[in-house]
């Protein structure tokens, strides 16, 4: 499980979860040509981790028993408090990350 950054009290974004997960794959040896990873991940931020990893060249998909997971309405990040906030805000990074090449 991906908990820091690499860089010390920089935000642990999604690009950066999936860059370790990748480089821990690898150094361990652990893709193949058919190798099918499952990523857990929040419904609505499941779009953008899948088109991340494909980036990356992971064939990945949802983990199967995902059950929803509810938004905090107290939590650190104005974007996590609604569900309305996330979408505003996920749209945004996306539009920006696909003009940057990033996914």
């Amino acid at each position: 499980m991906v908990r820091f950054h690499r860089v010390a009290k920089k935000y642990l974004d999604t690009r950066e979860v999936t860059a370790q997960m990748h480089l821990f794959a690898k150094t361990k040896k652990m893709f193949g040509a058919d190798t099918q990873v499952y990523a857990a991940a929040h419904q609505d931020h499941m779009p953008r981790v899948l088109r991340t990893l494909k980036k990356l060249g992971i064939n990945a998909k949802p983990m199967p028993t995902m059950k929803e997971i509810p938004y905090d309405h107290d939590g650190d990040q104005w974007w996590t408090r609604a569900r309305w906030r996330f979408l505003l805000r996920e749209w945004l990074v996306v539009r920006l990350l696909e003009i940057l090449g990033l996914i």
